[in-house]
């Protein structure tokens, strides 16, 4: 009787042992699905006929007359075709510039970042300047 106890315990543990493998190898999936900038490699770069960032972000002259200005850092991935998802804000000086940003940072369209030739996706950040002057 002892030694079924004991058999099971040891099958017991042997499966949870399983289990939780599996868990970290999905874990260490989800991060290789983004690039780190190396050599062979090249950054996502606004494609053109975008203009600057400038022209994108447009400033409101209600808020430059409120003296509201700043740097909104914001950062997102770059997708293998282009497109910007998952952005989120670093830092902002105010709730409207923030929503400035985030309303128009997902339209943006980049050519994307490669490795060794391929397209890959990557995780981006870049400042985006609110100057009164």
């Amino acid at each position: 009787m002892l030694v079924n106890k004991i058999k099971i315990v040891a099958f017991s543990f042997v499966l949870v042992s399983f289990v939780f493998a599996d868990m970290e190898t999905k874990s260490l999936d989800l991060a290789s699905d983004y690039v780190y900038i190396v050599k062979d490699s090249k950054e996502p770069k606004l494609k053109k006929g975008h203009g600057s960032l400038s022209d994108f972000f447009p400033y409101p002259k209600s808020l430059k007359q409120s003296g509201i200005s700043g740097q909104v850092i914001v950062e997102f991935d770059v997708t293998p075709i282009g497109r910007v998802t998952n952005s989120k804000l670093i830092q902002s000086p105010s709730k409207e510039l923030s929503e400035i940003v985030l309303s128009r940072i997902e339209f943006m369209e980049f050519e994307p970042g490669t490795q060794n030739g391929k397209k890959v996706r990557v995780r981006h950040r870049i400042p985006i300047t609110f100057d009164i002057n």
